[in-house]
């Protein structure tokens, strides 16, 4: 049997609701697709490859026809980061690249957007188009900010003080200028960060693992009002109305599924 891999996406729907997760990557459970949201998701998927083209030094031009508020997105962030955009490659950048480390029974898999690895320091750089810019607090604790920079210090041999990660919101708006702004936070690390998140992926693929064999993922706690809104309410028995529908099983393989909004 192959070893299953775990994704961010994975590791923050358990910690969410086990029973949400199994449902969803167990039972391969799904729910039908809100027109918006794929619209969404294309948009985003298209600036990651114009980022994907810019950092092999191909020209935008072969992506035509580009939306005009994408390119309008681009050209900020030109201005707030012109370093991404140098006509020299840097033979430490590489873009969409995938990192995996068995950890603990699993493939702990990441694929970053942008990482500038040289031999003294790492920097891991993520896009994200969503239309409104989360809390800092809310991003730092999400597990895309804890596994990437965990996995990158396991797999470089770097120490964790010389690891960062960047996040740039390229769709952010300055409401008096009218305009997209991008924002960014950048997040150092620490040995004791590493530590304490090594402790806590235990933890979770230990219970992961206790929970597949038993075949019993537990409900979320009804008080803390997350199932009002999920589209599994009705199978749990906690609403009368419900739009989940089957679909292929999608196992808990490195799963080609849109990571969730920080």
């Amino acid at each position: 049997m192959p070893t299953p891999s775990l994704t961010q996406t994975h590791l923050d729907l358990f910690e969410t609701c086990p029973c949400k997760f199994q449902h969803t990557f167990i039972n391969g459970l799904s729910v039908p697709p809100d027109p918006e949201l794929q619209d969404r998701a294309t948009w985003g998927n298209q600036f990651h490859l114009l980022m994907q083209q810019q950092a092999l030094a191909l020209p935008i031009a072969v992506m035509e026809p580009v939306d005009p508020k994408m390119m309008a997105c681009i050209t900020q962030l030109k201005q707030a980061a012109p370093e991404f955009f140098n006509a020299d490659l840097d033979p430490y950048r590489q873009s969409e690249t995938q990192r995996t480390l068995a950890f603990n029974g699993y493939l702990l898999t990441v694929i970053y957007d942008l990482l500038i690895l040289g031999p003294q320091q790492a920097q891991i750089i993520d896009w994200k188009t969503y239309q409104r810019t989360p809390q800092r607090d809310r991003v730092e604790k999400n597990w895309q900010t804890r596994l990437y920079l965990y996995v990158l210090t396991e797999t470089s041999g770097l120490e964790p003080e010389q690891v960062s990660m960047t996040y740039w919101f390229v769709r952010g708006r300055d409401p008096e200028a009218g305009k997209t702004v991008p924002e960014s936070y950048r997040f150092s690390y620490s040995r004791s960060q590493h530590d304490r998140i090594r402790t806590e992926l235990t933890e979770l693929t230990h219970r992961l693992t206790r929970l597949r064999a038993l075949n019993d993922f537990p409900k979320v706690d009804i008080s803390t009002g997350r199932c009002d809104t999920c589209t599994f309410a009705r199978r749990c028995g906690r609403a009368e109305l419900g739009n989940e529908q089957p679909t292929a099983a999608l196992s808990l393989d490195l799963a080609t599924v849109e990571e969730i909004p920080l």
